[in-house]
């Protein structure tokens, strides 16, 4: 027989969980019972979602055609991803393979996933 334990969390309650290179994520339990983030460094870096593009020195194309789209922080980049997937990056004029790969590789790696 396996042995299961369950930890109940209240809104306002927080909890965080540290991966096995030690990249750590904070989450605050919101009032619907979603986990959200409370911190909004990603993981190991000094980034946050409202640092600007710049900061993932990405390739001048890809920069250029972020900026012309007006997408100016690592926290839009990732909001049209979850929204949109690589599709949203795709439907950009001269966002090409290598571009769309480049960010979302970032994307991955800011979230501390594989990419």
């Amino acid at each position: 027989m396996k042995h299961l334990e369950i930890d109940v969390y209240e809104p306002g309650d927080m909890l965080a969980t540290m991966s096995k290179d030690g990249k750590v994520a904070v989450f605050t339990i919101s009032p619907s019972g979603e986990l959200v983030s409370s911190d909004n460094r990603l993981f190991n870096t000094d980034l946050t979602y409202e640092d600007p593009i710049e900061a993932l020195d990405l390739t001048v194309r890809t920069y250029n055609v972020l900026k012309r789209e007006r997408v100016n922080t690592i926290g839009e980049v990732a909001a049209l991803y979850d929204e949109k997937g690589v599709a949203g990056f795709d439907a950009m004029r001269n966002m090409g393979e290598k571009g769309r790969n480049e960010i979302v590789g970032h994307i991955m790696r800011l979230r501390g996933e594989e990419s």
